[in-house]
């Protein structure tokens, strides 16, 4: 009588994904997207429209340079002229000297902030506010846009200094005003509350 033989039953191995009837695996990552979903379509649709203030930034460049240069000029011009004349002095040893260029430091100093000042870095346009982010880094707030006075003051048409028009404008919101010179466009002139009739 012949002795029975083992019979092997082949199993499936560890690293195979089981078959058969149930729920399809889901990648991590699919699952992370899909459990957050909603939280990362409405951190979306609140952030900020960012607006870069490109050609008033470069428009503003430019004029400081306009603005140092000939005052620079004007500067060496009178150290040279010190120290040529009969009787002139060392180039910082009078008094006269070094005043003159106290007067140009306080000059320069002066024009490159007046001139810099009024130009944000971008402006953020937001549900609930906008954002003016100005040159030093400074953000002020001010009301969301369709509770934002803009009024353009003046227009620069483009041209050496800037090749986009920039203008100057006005916001007013609450208790807040300020002016800047912003790109021409990046933000709409607008005055909630003007009736049709008004304009």
């Amino acid at each position: 009588m012949a002795t029975p033989r083992a019979v092997r039953i082949p199993r499936p191995s560890r690293s195979e994904p089981p078959t058969g009837p149930g729920p399809a695996p889901v990648a991590p990552d699919a699952a992370a997207a899909t459990e957050g979903g909603p939280d990362i379509g409405a951190a979306i649709e609140s952030a900020p429209d960012v607006r870069a203030n490109d050609a008033a930034r470069r428009r503003a460049r430019r004029l400081v340079l306009i603005y140092l240069l000939p005052l620079l000029a004007m500067y060496l011009g009178f150290l040279e002229l010190d120290r040529l004349a009969p009787g002139g002095s060392s180039v910082f040893g009078s008094i006269g000297t070094l005043v003159f260029t106290g007067l140009f430091a306080v000059l320069a100093l002066a024009g490159v902030l007046l001139t810099l000042a009024p130009v944000p870095r971008a402006v953020e346009v937001g549900p609930a506010a906008v954002v003016v982010v100005e040159w030093t880094g400074r953000r002020r707030t001010f009301p969301p846009l369709p509770d934002l006075r803009v009024e353009v003051v003046h227009r620069y048409p483009a041209g050496v200094l800037s090749d986009a028009s920039v203008v100057t404008v006005e916001l007013t919101g609450g208790k807040r005003r300020r002016t800047y010179h912003l790109t021409d466009g990046l933000l709409p002139e607008q005055r909630p509350g003007r009736t049709r009739a008004d304009r």
